[in-house]
């Protein structure tokens, strides 16, 4: 806050800081105090809205140089451009003459709209030439009086063609002060190196006309090249802040049972984190069989739900025969009078060897929404990557984003679905699966749908 001595004519600026006051009696001690105070609130953790204001009251001080003046310059060169609100206070006076004043009060005291993006730039790491990375979702919102405009937000820059807008629920929109909007981007290098875009978001913010969010990644060619220069396939998978790639051993058509290589990568540098390789070393590089498949699937009781050719390892969980096989072998799942039966069959003498452990009858992933009104964006890589590795191990999974209530109590209460993960916002209780009209979450309660064990992965 600030006060004007009724003894002088020198103005005394009077901030808080943390509670505490602080008093400068020049400009330039005022300026390293306001600095102080944006480096503060600018740090990651500080991304709280109502902490990205400035109050700024000013008084005239002399003929010469006038404070609302003074206030607007802070304004216009530092606080709008890094996207802070301001809330102001001026004093009118005769210093800026009579028709200066009327003007300045008038604008000072109708409002306007002000955006604020967050997050203000995005570096979307390393992905491969021709991939694409996860989508990064941005955030508009109006931190003004008045109603925001929006215009209709374009990629540019110099490599604007290897960036793309994904879901934009923002270009043409009037957003009401205090709310928010989504927009997706998308990394898609079609060369190596590094790349830059800005994402241009127009507006009838006064201040900020075409607000510039800079958008960063780079290209690579392969980042297994350096390690692997087999004809392996690789699936490739983004967990958090590492770049993956898995490959389950194959011999012709079979399965080799706890054989895999798995490359971890950091994703931002492209520096390999880890490497675990797990490979049988006294297998043929081809196998020869006598069985069919249509041979084994009529072999075994009930009804055929898949069939899979292993070569079983001696560590196995799941097929435990004593002595391990030496010969591949048909897993035929089927169901006979509602139990699930695991039958292992020599393919190469038609022998049935045993059962395996029966795994559960499939999967549920889902996402809900990240924000309402409107309902926009997902946690996209975590509920797919829980999908890729139900499936990994032998469970069909169903994966969906923003599931209705109904869908999520259809396998929650079906026997057969097992293994279920869910994130989205909520408590132990429920959990806001779904988007209602397009703009309200909509809730999945445990008391509704018959679950006694509280819900995890929420937020």
């Amino acid at each position: 806050m600030w006060k004007k001595p009724w003894f002088t004519q020198l103005i005394v600026f009077v901030m808080l800081l943390g509670g505490i006051p602080v008093y400068g009696s020049s400009y330039t001690v005022l300026d390293n105090i306001l600095k102080k105070i944006i480096d503060y609130e600018t740090e990651p953790l500080a991304s709280i809205g109502w902490r990205e204001s400035a109050l700024l009251p000013m008084s005239y001080s002399d003929a010469s140089t006038d404070g609302a003046y003074l206030g607007e310059a802070m304004k216009g060169d530092y606080l709008a451009p890094n996207s802070y609100s301001t809330w102001t206070m001026y004093q009118q006076g005769s210093i800026c003459g009579a028709g200066a004043d009327s003007a300045l009060g008038a604008v000072l005291t109708s409002g306007q709209p002000n955006i604020s993006v967050s997050p203000k730039n995005h570096n979307f790491g390393i992905v491969t030439r021709g991939g694409s990375s996860e989508s990064q979702t941005f955030t508009l919102s109006n931190t003004g009086t008045t109603d925001l405009v929006l215009g209709t937000i374009t990629i540019s820059g110099t490599n604007a063609s290897e960036f793309s807008i994904q879901n934009d629920y923002c270009s043409g929109h009037s957003i009401v002060p205090s709310e928010r909007c989504m927009v997706d981007v998308i990394f898609s290098p079609t060369s190596s190196g590094s790349k830059h875009a800005q994402l241009s978001i127009p507006s009838n913010d006064p201040e900020i006309p075409t607000l510039d969010v800079a958008l960063i990644g780079t290209g690579i060619d392969d980042l297994l090249g350096d390690y692997e220069t087999g004809d392996e396939e690789f699936k490739r998978l983004e967990i958090g802040d590492s770049i993956v790639y898995f490959y389950q051993r194959m011999i012709d058509d079979a399965i080799v049972e706890r054989d895999f290589i798995v490359y971890q990568f950091d994703r931002a540098t492209g520096e390999l984190i880890d490497r675990k390789v797990h490979w049988l070393s006294d297998l043929p590089e081809h196998i020869t069989i006598d069985i069919t498949k249509e041979q084994a699937e009529s072999m075994v009781m009930g009804e055929v739900q898949f069939t899979e050719m292993y070569i079983i390892s001696p560590d196995s969980d799941v097929f435990t025969l004593d002595p391990t096989a030496e010969n591949p072998c048909w897993v035929v799942r089927s169901i006979d009078d509602g139990n699930t039966i695991v039958t292992i069959i020599d393919a190469v003498t038609g022998e049935m060897l045993g059962h395996g452990v029966p795994p559960p009858e499939g999967g549920f992933t889902l996402s809900g929404p990240w924000y309402s009104n409107p309902c926009s964006g997902a946690w996209t890589a975590w509920y797919q990557n829980a999908e890729n590795w139900f499936n990994t191990m032998g469970y069909p999974t169903e994966a969906v984003e923003w599931p209705t209530e109904t869908q999520v109590k259809s396998h929650i209460q079906n026997p057969d679905t097992s293994l279920f993960y869910e994130l989205a916002h909520g408590s132990s209780t429920y959990f806001a699966s779904g988007c209602i009209g397009g703009t309200d979450y909509e809730y999945t309660y445990s008391s509704e749908i018959g679950r006694c064990t509280p819900f995890l992965g929420h937020f």
